[in-house]
Order: structure tokens, then C-alpha cells, then sequence
């Protein structure tokens, strides 16, 4: 399942950095800083404050899920009863 939590990580990556350019094209540098360094929180003020950049928002929910899911299964399967 680590491939899972890879893939979150990955996902949550993308969807910051295209979310960045997104406020920095449309919001300007503080939105960008704001989106860049408060990720998710800052991308949900500046998707409603400027009602756009809903997909990228997205794109990084889904990631933390994917995180989420997949470092949950890591711990699941590495506790007492071995998965064969």
C-alpha cells in the first residue's frame, strides 16, 4: 500500500505547485505565498475568495486521502498478524 501513499504525496505536490500559479497569476505574489506556504487552507480561501482553482483544490484533497489511506494500510498491515 505504499504505492497508495506515494501517489498521494505525489498528487498533493502537483496540486500545490500548480495551484500556486494559478493564484500567482490570477491573485498575485501575496495569494501565491499564501497558497504555497498554507497549502491547503490557503488554496480553500483563495478558491472562495476568487472562485477559481477548484480542480487543483481538489486534485490536493484527493492527495492527502491517498495519503491518508495509504499510510494507514502501512501501519494496519505491520501490526501483529502477519498479511500473506
Amino acid at each position: 500500500m505504499a504505492i497508495v501513499g506515494i501517489l498521494g504525496w505525489l498528487l498533493i505536490v502537483v496540486g500545490v505547485i500548480w495551484l500556486t500559479i494559478v493564484a500567482f497569476k490570477t491573485g498575485g505574489v501575496l495569494w501565491a505565498v499564501i497558497v504555497f506556504f498554507l497549502s491547503t487552507l490557503g488554496g480553500l480561501i483563495f478558491c472562495i475568495v476568487k472562485k477559481t482553482g477548484w480542480m487543483q483544490w481538489l486534485i490536493q484533497l484527493v492527495g492527502w486521502v491517498l495519503l491518508f489511506l495509504g499510510g494507514g494500510m502501512a501501519v494496519i498491515n505491520s501490526g501483529g498478524m502477519p498479511v500473506r
